[in-house]
């Protein structure tokens, strides 16, 4: 199963739904076309590939912060430094 973290729609999210000037639908496409180009993206990646056994062990669950890995040392570090 692929999965790909959306961040942005290109609208904000409030009640109005103003046009933001980003969107990643463009790029989750592009990344969904060359999806045999991703099959070893890690899970801290914007998207990536989780087994069909992983997820029947996780009781089906399609949660991507089930399987997405967030690297907390990292953004700590960048967080100091600024």
């Amino acid at each position: 199963m692929w999965f790909s973290d959306m961040r942005s729609d290109g609208f904000s999210l409030d009640d109005k739904r103003n046009p933001t000037g980003h969107s990643d639908i463009p790029d989750i496409v592009i990344r969904f076309k060359n999806l045999t180009r991703k099959r070893n993206h890690a899970r801290t990646e914007q998207s990536f590939l989780v087994s069909k056994i992983e997820i029947i062990n996780n009781g089906y669950d399609l949660s991507i912060n089930k399987y997405k890995k967030t690297e907390y040392a990292e953004e700590l570090e960048r967080m100091l430094d600024g």
